[in-house]
């Protein structure tokens, strides 16, 4: 299937559904967003005691480590109990602090979202400082440590040296082990401050973690977030729809656009007809020359349901023509212009059956499952299909299409509203009787020595019989079915019925459509003596 073909059954065959669809997804997002709590926000701005970062990459790993330290379930509760408030940790761990680098810069802004503005404050703040007192634990304990134990070894060092020189003192001859311990001691405490120097130099150089600026409570609630939430609720109805919409044309995939309803009935299209019911003269034109293309005479006109009556239809195809030819010679007219009928089940004469096409009224768009009838009745008569006319469907709000106005019962009404006095629709002056004896004249021309239709036959006479008695008694209820009413005359069961009837078993020169075979080789053979002329 072509993307274009997709989006057309998708978008143009669902239009309504996705409506829908994404119509409920907009109310259920504002609704849950609607409904919210309102929460407020407290912010804090520190630094820890690292380097300067030298881009992006290493300012994100320094609010990394910070996030990792603030969002500890154990830190978090202790934040929590301190500020007197019940929350669970692990939900306020999770969605309601976060922490982000400012820029590439080492300052860090710590928030806290809460339905509290105090509570909001208070946390930030508390889990600021137990940020700086874990980063100092952390990354300044060595040095503490150390610190401690060399200022420990300087003091013992002094005090020894001290005692050592008392001794020395005292003494009227210093001794020799008294001087070189004096010399040792001085060696040891001079080591000692230099390290303990090195030491405090070092860490002097080391930021030092600070909060710049506390949180206070705030005083406005944080934006609602329903604009936000009604677009992501309508984009999700979009989705489900498109889901749907995916899944109703998996399962009953339909056909839209006029060139793909022709390609997929191997028919040409003949043209539209508008969305008031007229039908343009360019449409009966190409029907005329469809049937020139095909060698039929007759066009009967059938719609995706075979039952349904288009006698209306036909006569305002027969009109369109006949008004586009008013202005040419009926002489120069070859050949004669085909007849539109509604489909009927029984050929008008012998030579009808090969002489009859189908031209089948569809709307833009079909389903494939709605055609199988129409493929179902090609295939059991046998007619040629030589063009496809179709027509707006119809809307959602209305279950009338393009073809409503040419109903027997629009037609009937207008007919009554038109006819003059002493006259009924319907009546003696039957529709295809009109249109057969306006065009006799040029039709028995066309013909030839054409098998006599029922027309042609004289009031009174029975006429030549077709393939026998039982062939044309056959023919003359074919006629009868062609003049009943529209639901029987075009139902599918009529049709095989007839087909059944019209070839009597004790015959075998009979056809199934109740023609004789000599009488139509007869036929063919003057037709082509014709051309050949």
């Amino acid at each position: 299937m072509e993307l274009n073909q997709a989006v057309r059954r998708i978008l143009g065959r669902h239009l309504i559904l996705l409506c829908l669809c994404m119509s409920v997804g907009l109310g259920l997002g504002y609704l849950a967003s609607a409904n919210t709590t309102s929460t407020y926000s407290a912010e804090t701005r520190l630094v820890l005691d690292t380097q300067d970062p030298t881009g992006l990459d290493e300012a994100q790993t320094i609010a990394d480590t910070a996030r990792a330290i603030v969002t500890s379930p154990n830190e978090v509760r202790v934040a929590l109990r301190y500020a007197g408030v019940e929350r669970s940790a692990e939900d306020v761990a999770a969605h309601d602090i976060t922490v982000r680098a400012l820029g590439s810069s080492g300052v860090l802004q710590l928030q806290v979202t809460d339905p509290s503005p105090r509570a909001a404050a208070v946390i930030a703040n508390k889990l600021s400082d137990d940020l700086i007192q874990t980063r100092l634990a952390v990354s300044q304990g060595g040095y503490e440590q150390l610190h401690a134990k060399l200022q420990a070894q300087i003091q013992d060092l002094t005090a020894a040296l001290e005692k050592t020189v008392r001794n020395i003192k005292g003494s009227s001859v210093p001794e020799p082990r008294a001087l070189a311990r004096q010399s040792v001691l001085q060696r040891q405490l001079a080591v000692a401050q230099t390290s303990l120097g090195n030491l405090e130099a070092v860490q002097a150089q080391r930021p030092k973690p600070e909060i710049i600026d506390r949180a206070e409570a705030p005083l406005t609630p944080d934006p609602s977030h329903w604009a936000k939430g009604t677009v992501l609720g309508g984009l999700a109805g979009l989705l489900i729809g498109l889901g749907l919409a995916a899944l109703v044309e998996t399962l009953r995939p339909s056909i839209v656009g006029a060139g793909a309803i022709s390609r997929e009935l191997g028919a040409p299209l003949l043209g539209e007809i508008h969305k008031s019911g007229d039908v343009p003269a360019v449409v009966a034109e190409t029907a005329r020359l469809a049937a020139i293309a095909a060698d039929v005479r007759s066009i009967q006109l059938v719609a995706a349901d075979p039952t349904r009556d288009l006698t209306g239809l036909a006569e305002a195809m027969q009109s369109a023509l006949r008004h586009a030819l008013a202005g040419t010679s009926r002489s120069r007219i070859s050949p004669a212009p085909p007849r539109f009928r509604s489909f009927t089940a029984a050929p008008t004469k012998a030579t009808d059956v090969r002489a009859t096409g189908l031209v089948a009224a569809l709307p833009s768009t079909v389903s494939k499952t709605d055609l199988e009838p129409l493929q179902s009745l090609l295939e059991i008569t046998g007619y040629a299909l030589i063009g496809i006319i179709t027509f707006p469907r119809a809307r959602w709000w209305s279950r009338k299409d393009a073809l409503a106005r040419f109903s027997p019962d629009a037609t009937d009404t207008k007919s009554d509203e038109s006819a003059p006095a002493g006259t009924e629709a319907g009546g003696p002056a039957d529709r295809d009787h009109e249109v057969d004896r306006e065009f006799s004249a040029a039709d028995d021309a066309a013909d030839g020595d054409a098998a006599p239709g029922p027309h042609s036959v004289p009031p009174g006479s029975r006429g030549a019989p077709i393939g026998g008695g039982d062939a044309n008694n056959a023919h003359d209820r074919a006629t009868a079915a062609r003049q009943a009413p529209g639901d029987e005359r075009s139902s599918v069961g009529t049709l095989l019925s007839l087909r059944e009837t019209t070839t009597p078993a004790s015959d075998p020169t009979v056809r199934a459509n109740g023609t004789d075979p000599h009488l139509d080789s007869k036929v063919d053979g003057k037709s082509r003596g014709k051309g050949s002329k």
